[in-house]
């Protein structure tokens, strides 16, 4: 399970590093932070929950700057058309690297 995790990890979210005006808009935006959350949960746990519980354990976990980031992913997803404001496009690019330093550390979240 973790295995499959670090490679989609690698696969479809790192890449919005290298491009990431891709985030622009609120669907990719939240879509992409509730997913590191349950990837979190997984390299965390081995298992695989819903959105709703890998951010709520997330917001639980990781604390600031975090907390606030996925609340307004949860919330953006409902208008996937809207423009992402730069404190959450960039937010979202910190939570990518958070994410894959974890998934590359040996250490537990």
């Amino acid at each position: 399970m973790k295995q499959a995790t670090l490679a989609t990890l690698q696969k479809s979210v790192a890449p919005l590093l290298e491009q990431p005006a891709q985030i622009k808009y609120s669907g990719l935006q939240s879509c992409t932070v509730l997913t590191l959350c349950r990837t979190l949960y997984t390299l965390e746990y081995g298992a695989v929950v819903s959105k709703k519980v890998s951010a709520s354990w997330a917001q639980e976990t990781l604390g600031e700057p975090w907390v606030s980031l996925i609340e307004r992913a949860w919330v953006g997803r409902h208008n996937p058309q809207a423009k992402v404001q730069p404190v959450d496009m960039n937010g979202t690019l910190d939570f990518i690297r958070y994410t894959l330093e974890i998934a590359n550390s040996a250490h537990p979240i």
